[in-house]
């Protein structure tokens, strides 16, 4: 049987086997779920072949159903990421307009250790005891700082950072005050080079250390090592400048 009408029924043995057949090309399927063997009559195409229309495809529709859940669990996906990244830019836009107050606790703190310091000296005297009561008190306020990654809010983790470095000013300023009562001032370019010097080294050599535990979300470790130095140096300054006499300039 040639031309269109022929190929429509599969040729002259379509038409012979148009039953099994079912009109057309059986699809591929697995018609046992527990893989027993099983016949099935040869069929075409797109459909399934008339006898397989009674058989059970349930591999088929499983695989569908978990390309469906994978497809969908993929976009939800997606969707958390975009929210998480869209949340972050939000808080960093928040944090920008907040970010000079722990600075101004700096500059705060130069103002009234400075003047702190000079009313200690002209009430007692110059002496160590009155810089190691300074810079003790300030090694105090700064010890809170460890408690800074369990702040739960911006506004006392911005409170926090702002005492510690006010409390930070207080060893600078303590630490110029006791080197013009220990040395003269005959030295006190040596002494201001000296201060600088040491500084840019100590931050030269803790900051990648600060650096890598921020990286690795170790913030429980970098606080406390933030709040040791302080303390560390102090008691260090302490015994050093105990073991000599006090003198004047």
């Amino acid at each position: 049987m040639p031309r269109a009408f022929a190929d429509l029924l599969g040729g002259k043995e379509g038409v012979e086997n148009a039953r099994p057949d079912g009109l057309w090309n059986s699809r591929a399927c697995v018609t046992d779920s527990n893989l027993h063997p099983s016949t099935v009559l040869p069929g075409a195409d797109s459909n399934r072949s008339f006898a397989a229309l009674f058989l059970s495809d349930d591999i088929s529709n499983g695989m569908r159903r978990i390309d469906d859940h994978i497809e969908n669990d993929l976009i939800e996906l997606a969707k958390q990421d975009r929210y998480v990244r869209q949340l972050r830019v939000q808080i960093q836009l928040e944090i920008g307009h907040v970010l000079w107050i722990p600075p101004l606790g700096w500059e705060a703190g130069y103002l009234f250790w400075s003047w702190m310091i000079d009313r200690l000296a002209q009430a007692k005297g110059p002496s160590v005891g009155v810089y190691a009561r300074v810079m003790g008190t300030a090694c105090a306020l700064s010890l809170p700082l460890i408690l800074t990654p369990r702040l739960p809010s911006l506004a006392l983790v911005l409170a926090e950072l702002f005492l510690a470095m006010f409390a930070g000013a207080a060893f600078i300023m303590g630490a110029l005050a006791y080197a013009t009562f220990a040395f003269t001032t005959a030295r006190a370019g040596l002494l201001a080079g000296v201060g600088a010097g040491s500084w840019s080294a100590v931050v030269a050599v803790v900051m990648p250390v600060f650096g890598r535990l921020l990286d690795q979300q170790r913030y429980g470790e970098a606080f406390a090592l933030a709040a040791a130095f302080p303390v560390a140096g102090f008691l260090g300054w302490l015994l050093l400048a105990r073991g000599g006499s006090d003198r004047g300039r």
